[in-house]
Order: C-alpha cells, then sequence, then structure tokens
C-alpha cells in the first residue's frame, strides 16, 4: 500500500462518514421536534433530558449538562447526535414512554416513532 491509497481511503471514509452523520442529524431533529411538540417544558426526562422553553416560546429538548446541555432540535453537533442515537439504540424512547405511561396518545406517538425509526434503519433494535 502506498500513502496515496491510503490518502484515498481516508478521504472516500471521510466523505462516507459526513453523508451517514447528516443523516442522523436530520433523525436526531426530527425525533427531538416530535418530542417538543407533544409534550410541555419538564425539566425532568429520563436519562437527564429535558423539555426547557426558550426566549422566543419555542421549546428544545435538551441534552443533559453532563453531556453540555445541547440543544437537539437547532443545530446539534455531530457528538451530540452520535450521544442521542446510542440512548435511542438503547431504549431511552421507550423508557421516556414508560414515563408518560397515563398519557395514552404520547404513548401511541412515541412508540410509532420508535417503529419508523427501526424501520428506516436509523434506530436498530438492541
Amino acid at each position: 500500500m502506498s500513502i496515496i491509497d491510503d490518502l484515498k481511503r481516508l478521504e472516500r471514509f471521510g466523505s462516507e462518514n459526513s453523508v451517514a452523520v447528516e443523516k442522523l442529524k436530520r433523525a436526531a431533529v426530527a425525533v427531538a421536534d416530535l418530542i417538543v411538540n407533544l409534550l410541555p417544558p419538564l425539566d425532568e426526562l429520563p436519562r437527564g433530558y429535558s423539555i426547557a422553553k426558550a426566549p422566543d416560546g419555542h421549546l428544545w429538548l435538551r441534552q443533559p449538562p453532563y453531556r453540555g446541555g445541547e440543544v437537539l432540535n437547532l443545530h446539534p453537533s455531530r457528538r451530540a447526535v452520535l450521544s442521542f442515537a446510542r440512548d435511542l439504540a438503547t431504549g431511552w424512547l421507550g423508557e421516556l414512554a414508560n414515563m408518560l405511561a397515563t398519557d395514552e396518545q404520547a404513548v401511541t406517538v412515541l412508540e410509532a416513532a420508535e417503529v419508523a425509526l427501526k424501520r428506516d434503519g436509523t434506530l436498530s433494535t438492541p
């Protein structure tokens, strides 16, 4: 192998990785938007997440402070998206549905979102 081959391989990997991260970002924003459109501001969601009201009235899904407290439905970073994807893949939506078990509509929408994400391949089955 030459250094040129290695550089080409890295370039190709970087390009493929960028496309995958952009898909994950779109999925993370879509899930975050769904959640904030369904629920009121809440300080305590599973695993330290919260829904906060912005000064302009929009609702934000925030990651826990120990992960930087990033807003997931407003230009999330690659790190925030990968962390959120990991939480989704390990049952965060189910935990949220359990927390909201008294709200049948919320449970139905969250379960439908989980099924759709699994079907799209965005969310893998643990």
